[in-house]
Protein backbone atom coordinates (compact mmCIF):
# COMPACT_ATOMS: atom_id res chain seq x y z
CA UNK A 1 0.00 0.00 0.00
CA UNK A 2 1.66 3.38 -1.13
CA UNK A 3 1.75 6.28 1.16
CA UNK A 4 -0.98 8.71 1.29
CA UNK A 5 0.87 12.29 0.65
CA UNK A 6 -0.71 15.70 1.78
CA UNK A 7 -1.43 17.85 -1.35
CA UNK A 8 2.01 20.06 -0.82
CA UNK A 9 3.73 16.55 -0.86
CA UNK A 10 2.03 16.03 -4.19
CA UNK A 11 3.08 19.54 -5.53
CA UNK A 12 6.71 19.18 -4.78
CA UNK A 13 6.95 16.39 -7.00
CA UNK A 14 5.13 18.07 -9.67
CA UNK A 15 6.93 20.80 -11.67
CA UNK A 16 5.59 24.16 -12.04
CA UNK A 17 6.13 26.25 -15.05
CA UNK A 18 4.43 29.40 -16.37
CA UNK A 19 2.94 28.07 -19.26
CA UNK A 20 2.99 24.49 -17.55
CA UNK A 21 2.87 21.52 -14.98
CA UNK A 22 4.37 18.35 -15.35
CA UNK A 23 3.15 15.35 -13.28
CA UNK A 24 5.79 12.32 -12.42
CA UNK A 25 4.77 9.38 -14.48
CA UNK A 26 4.01 7.46 -11.72
CA UNK A 27 1.33 9.56 -10.32
CA UNK A 28 -1.82 7.48 -9.32
CA UNK A 29 -5.65 8.20 -10.25
CA UNK A 30 -6.08 9.23 -6.55
CA UNK A 31 -3.03 11.74 -6.30
CA UNK A 32 -3.89 13.38 -10.06
CA UNK A 33 -7.16 13.78 -8.41
CA UNK A 34 -5.97 15.02 -5.41
CA UNK A 35 -3.53 17.80 -7.64
CA UNK A 36 -6.73 18.61 -9.53
CA UNK A 37 -8.39 19.79 -6.14
CA UNK A 38 -5.34 21.47 -4.93
CA UNK A 39 -5.19 23.78 -8.56
CA UNK A 40 -9.36 24.18 -8.45
CA UNK A 41 -8.70 25.80 -4.54
CA UNK A 42 -5.58 27.83 -5.67
CA UNK A 43 -7.55 29.46 -8.70
CA UNK A 44 -10.11 30.58 -6.52
CA UNK A 45 -7.55 31.88 -4.00
CA UNK A 46 -5.37 33.83 -5.70
CA UNK A 47 -7.38 37.29 -5.91
CA UNK A 48 -7.79 36.78 -1.81
CA UNK A 49 -4.14 36.68 -1.16
CA UNK A 50 -3.23 39.06 -3.78
CA UNK A 51 -5.57 41.38 -1.69
CA UNK A 52 -4.01 39.93 1.33
CA UNK A 53 -0.54 40.93 0.08
CA UNK A 54 -1.49 44.20 -1.14
CA UNK A 55 -3.10 45.43 2.19
CA UNK A 56 -0.06 44.20 3.74
CA UNK A 57 2.52 45.91 2.19
CA UNK A 58 0.06 49.02 3.08
CA UNK A 59 -0.13 48.58 6.40
CA UNK A 60 3.58 47.48 7.40
CA UNK A 61 5.33 49.64 4.72
CA UNK A 62 3.22 52.10 3.31
CA UNK A 63 3.69 51.05 -0.06
CA UNK A 64 0.62 49.89 -2.45
CA UNK A 65 0.07 49.75 -5.84
CA UNK A 66 2.87 50.65 -7.66
CA UNK A 67 4.84 47.91 -6.34
CA UNK A 68 2.31 45.64 -6.48
CA UNK A 69 1.99 46.40 -10.09
CA UNK A 70 5.48 45.74 -10.97
CA UNK A 71 5.63 42.64 -9.28
CA UNK A 72 2.26 41.12 -10.18
CA UNK A 73 2.10 42.63 -13.34
CA UNK A 74 -1.77 42.98 -12.70
CA UNK A 75 -3.24 45.47 -13.54
CA UNK A 76 -4.40 48.23 -11.18
CA UNK A 77 -7.89 47.66 -11.27
CA UNK A 78 -7.55 44.45 -10.28
CA UNK A 79 -5.22 44.74 -7.40
CA UNK A 80 -7.26 47.43 -6.19
CA UNK A 81 -10.66 45.16 -6.26
CA UNK A 82 -8.54 42.47 -4.78
CA UNK A 83 -7.38 44.79 -1.98
CA UNK A 84 -10.63 46.52 -1.28
CA UNK A 85 -12.57 43.32 -1.18
CA UNK A 86 -10.39 41.92 1.06
CA UNK A 87 -10.20 44.48 3.12
CA UNK A 88 -13.93 44.83 3.48
CA UNK A 89 -15.10 41.20 3.55
CA UNK A 90 -15.20 39.99 7.36
CA UNK A 91 -17.74 37.14 6.36
CA UNK A 92 -16.17 35.14 3.95
CA UNK A 93 -18.22 31.92 2.62
CA UNK A 94 -15.49 29.32 0.73
CA UNK A 95 -18.37 27.92 -1.07
CA UNK A 96 -18.72 30.68 -2.89
CA UNK A 97 -16.56 32.79 -5.28
CA UNK A 98 -14.37 35.93 -5.08
CA UNK A 99 -17.05 37.98 -7.85
CA UNK A 100 -19.78 36.79 -5.28
CA UNK A 101 -18.41 38.60 -2.29
CA UNK A 102 -17.48 42.19 -4.56
CA UNK A 103 -20.86 42.07 -4.79
CA UNK A 104 -21.51 42.39 -1.05
CA UNK A 105 -18.30 44.14 0.16
CA UNK A 106 -19.70 47.42 -0.11
CA UNK A 107 -22.28 45.81 2.63
CA UNK A 108 -22.60 46.04 6.53
CA UNK A 109 -21.45 42.94 7.57
CA UNK A 110 -24.35 41.29 8.88
CA UNK A 111 -25.86 42.00 5.15
CA UNK A 112 -23.24 40.44 4.12
CA UNK A 113 -23.73 36.70 5.73
CA UNK A 114 -27.34 37.32 4.70
CA UNK A 115 -26.34 37.84 1.38
CA UNK A 116 -23.45 35.39 1.21
CA UNK A 117 -25.66 32.67 2.88
CA UNK A 118 -28.94 32.90 0.44
CA UNK A 119 -26.44 33.02 -2.38
CA UNK A 120 -25.16 30.06 -1.08
CA UNK A 121 -28.40 28.29 -0.38
CA UNK A 122 -29.89 29.27 -4.23
CA UNK A 123 -27.03 28.29 -5.44
CA UNK A 124 -27.17 31.75 -7.61
CA UNK A 125 -24.61 33.12 -10.02
CA UNK A 126 -22.52 36.29 -9.47
CA UNK A 127 -25.78 37.76 -11.39
CA UNK A 128 -28.23 36.60 -9.17
CA UNK A 129 -26.77 37.91 -6.47
CA UNK A 130 -26.37 41.02 -7.66
CA UNK A 131 -29.71 41.70 -9.00
CA UNK A 132 -31.68 40.65 -6.06
CA UNK A 133 -29.10 43.24 -3.80
CA UNK A 134 -30.72 45.94 -6.58
CA UNK A 135 -33.97 43.98 -6.11
CA UNK A 136 -34.36 44.61 -2.24
CA UNK A 137 -32.39 48.28 -2.26
CA UNK A 138 -34.82 49.19 -4.71
CA UNK A 139 -37.66 48.00 -2.21
CA UNK A 140 -36.65 49.48 0.53
CA UNK A 141 -36.23 53.11 -0.99
CA UNK A 142 -39.92 52.51 -2.44
CA UNK A 143 -41.12 51.44 0.99
CA UNK A 144 -39.25 54.36 2.59
CA UNK A 145 -40.71 56.62 0.21
CA UNK A 146 -44.34 55.60 0.65
CA UNK A 147 -44.13 55.82 4.44
CA UNK A 148 -42.72 59.16 4.32
CA UNK A 149 -45.01 60.88 1.77
CA UNK A 150 -47.23 58.69 0.14
CA UNK A 151 -49.49 60.81 -1.46
CA UNK A 152 -46.74 61.47 -3.56
CA UNK A 153 -46.03 58.01 -4.85
CA UNK A 154 -47.36 57.43 -8.40
CA UNK A 155 -47.07 54.79 -10.72
CA UNK A 156 -45.36 55.56 -14.10
CA UNK A 157 -45.39 53.57 -17.41
CA UNK A 158 -46.87 50.33 -16.03
CA UNK A 159 -43.75 48.88 -14.11
CA UNK A 160 -41.96 51.51 -12.70
CA UNK A 161 -42.88 53.46 -9.39
CA UNK A 162 -41.89 56.74 -8.72
CA UNK A 163 -41.70 58.35 -5.39
CA UNK A 164 -40.91 62.17 -4.27
CA UNK A 165 -39.00 62.24 -0.79
CA UNK A 166 -38.91 65.10 1.15
CA UNK A 167 -35.43 66.33 -0.28
CA UNK A 168 -37.28 66.97 -3.37
CA UNK A 169 -35.26 63.62 -5.40
CA UNK A 170 -37.17 61.51 -7.16
CA UNK A 171 -36.74 57.35 -6.50
CA UNK A 172 -37.75 55.29 -9.59
CA UNK A 173 -38.16 51.38 -9.34
CA UNK A 174 -39.33 48.53 -11.27
CA UNK A 175 -42.29 47.10 -9.56
CA UNK A 176 -41.87 43.65 -9.16
CA UNK A 177 -44.00 41.17 -10.87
Amino acid sequence: MSEILKPSELFDRCRFEKTGLSIPSKTTFKEWEKIGDQLKSIEGSVLWWLGDWVNFGETAYGEKYSQALEETGYDYGTLRDAAWVSKQCRFKNDNLSFSHHRQVASLENKDQEKWLDRAEREKWKVEELRQAIRDSHREELTAKAAKESPAQIEIIQGDFREAKIPDNKTIRARLNK
